[in-house]
């Protein structure tokens, strides 16, 4: 799945906006008069619009139709409707159902970091809590109780929402589960960061330097029995990380993160990040073997004096890796050193490799600020959709896409097989904005989660407008020109934000996340006790 940069606390790096603009190579104008969405009410409210692919636009921007004119009607929602009222029949947000799970005080709290989906419909998350949680909600079975500080844990519920098992992991030390993916035999794969020890049902894994974190990956059967673990880091005073995981058709678990000076993932070989610097993204392919793991490969990416991270993965049926994250300058994935043109800042960048971890192509997007690539999905049809945030401008290649002002901009952009850009979107006004993470239906729409705090435009009748510190957000955009094919927002003026979504086989989307506060997501008001953070889950339907 889709991995955003995390931390422990998970809920408390930004604030965040969103409008929108879709870019490809060619566009056409749009419609103006969106409906504001706020609360429970909504209201006509015209606003100017950018008609130029890689314009700057006002505040708010609206998606644009791409070369091929799109199917998706205008609707009109507001957060405690159950269905939108589509405007020629297409674009309706359906409400499916909601659940929420959380503690009763203060010092109660969970943060979602990411969620997956498997055969049979069954909803896998994981992430980090701390105090004492109910994952089965309050009454049911004894609360889960932290050892300390935050720890990890993965949670299982079937397609409504009801409590199947949690597993929690850690001590008197904080840790986290960043990473959820889903086999064919629907076992489930997770990765995370972790000082002291955890312990997922296997023997206990201990971290090298008490003062350093670890990286760590799992794997459970669909009941939550133990099948692989192993701790991942080399050597005193190094700091090692897991943000991704996902698997690849034959089952084998593909992991990728940042690692400090050197890193074994079980192969006769450390991979070494040169000095100076040393902090390098790493992707390995590791088969789950007799409660532990096979390295098949393991590639370090970066260069001397350069900073990298690996912040998603993903795997095509038909065999191919598609790696992303960041670089602060030179990187190589196996063939031509990509090199920026100026400037130190961090810039997306994602490569397309074959199963062999062999680069097909691979490229950075030249950026005037900090980018970076948070999540990506393979369509149907072999199409990769890249999906993550940027200042400033960022170039796709078809020229510079410019943030709205200072802070953060969404994007979302779709590669062909052979590298070539076919579109894309790009969300934001003056504020921050972060997607979080992003997967593609059935029918190849694509829909994506995250945070805002102002205004989101989703297509020419609709915008989400946002009320308080950060609000959550799920889009859906259309599978032919990526245009807003419906949107949906909520929040109070408290903490919420979507961190994680899927889609199960009859084309529901599933996401979930973490709020305080209250949320709406179509089913009547939900309410975080006593100021401490809860998690949801919720879907719409196709």
């Amino acid at each position: 799945m889709l991995v955003s940069q995390r931390n422990l606390l998970g809920t408390l790096a930004f604030a965040s906006a969103l409008g929108g603009v879709v870019f490809s190579v060619a566009c056409s104008g749009v419609d103006t008069n969106p409906t504001k969405v706020s609360g429970s009410s909504s209201s006509d409210s015209a606003s100017s619009q950018s008609t130029t692919m890689m314009g700057t636009g006002g505040s708010s921007l609206q998606f644009m139709a791409g070369p091929m004119n799109g199917t998706g009607g205008d609707m009109s929602m507001s957060s405690v409707s159950s269905t939108g009222s589509g405007e020629g029949g297409t674009g309706q947000v359906t409400y499916g159902w909601d659940v929420t799970y959380g503690g009763n005080t203060a010092n109660d709290s969970v943060a979602v970091y990411d969620l997956a989906v498997d055969k049979l419909g069954n909803i896998i998350i994981v992430g980090a809590f701390r105090g004492t949680i109910d994952f089965d909600g309050p009454g049911a079975t004894p609360a889960t109780v932290s050892k300390g500080d935050f720890d990890a844990f993965v949670a299982k519920y079937d397609s409504k929402g009801a409590f199947k098992w949690v597993k929690a992991a850690g001590d008197g030390a904080p840790q986290t589960a960043n990473s959820v993916a889903v086999d064919k035999d629907n076992r489930v794969g997770l990765c995370g960061s972790f000082r002291g020890s955890v312990n997922f049902g296997g023997p206990a894994l201990q971290v090298q330097d008490s003062q350093y974190t670890d990286a760590y990956a799992v794997v459970l059967d669909d009941a939550g029995n133990h099948v692989a673990s192993k701790r991942f880091g080399v050597g005193a005073g190094r700091s090692d990380s897991c943000s991704a995981a996902a698997f690849d058709s034959v089952g084998n678990l593909l992991i990728s993160g940042q690692y400090q000076g050197q890193i074994n993932f079980g192969g006769p070989q450390d991979l070494v990040a040169p000095s100076p610097g040393g902090f390098r993204m790493y992707l390995a392919k590791l088969a789950p073997t007799a409660g532990g793991f096979t390295e098949l490969f393991a590639k370090t990416y970066g260069a001397a004096g350069v900073t990298t991270q690996g912040l998603a993965v993903m795997a095509s049926p038909d065999g191919d890796i598609a790696v992303a994250g960041w670089t602060d300058g030179a990187i190589n994935f196996g063939g031509a050193t990509l090199t920026p043109k100026v400037g130190e800042q961090r810039r997306a960048v994602v490569a397309r490799l074959d199963g062999t971890g062999t680069p097909k192509f691979n490229q950075f997007f030249e950026s005037d600020g900090d980018s970076q690539v948070s999540a990506i999905a393979f369509h149907s049809n072999g199409d990769l959709l890249v999906g993550g945030s940027f200042k400033a401008s960022i170039d796709f290649g078809a020229g510079a896409v410019k943030a709205i002002g200072p802070s953060d901009d969404v994007f979302v952009a779709r590669f062909d097989k052979n590298n070539k850009l076919l579109h894309g979107v790009r969300q934001g006004d003056k504020s921050s904005d972060q997607l979080y993470d992003l997967a593609v239906d059935q029918a190849g729409f694509p829909v994506y989660v995250g945070s805002f705090q102002g205004t989101v435009d989703i297509n020419s009748k609709t915008q989400l407008v946002g009320k308080g510190i950060r609000d959550g957000f799920v889009v859906k955009l259309a599978n032919d020109d990526a245009h807003g094919y419906w949107g949906y927002g909520f929040g109070d003026a408290l903490l919420q934000e979507a961190r994680g979504v899927g889609v199960d086989g009859q084309g529901n989307v599933i996401f979930a996340g973490n709020f305080q506060g209250t949320i709406d997501l179509g089913g009547g008001l939900r309410t975080a006790a006593n100021s401490s953070q809860a998690l949801f889950i919720g879907s719409f339907l196709p």
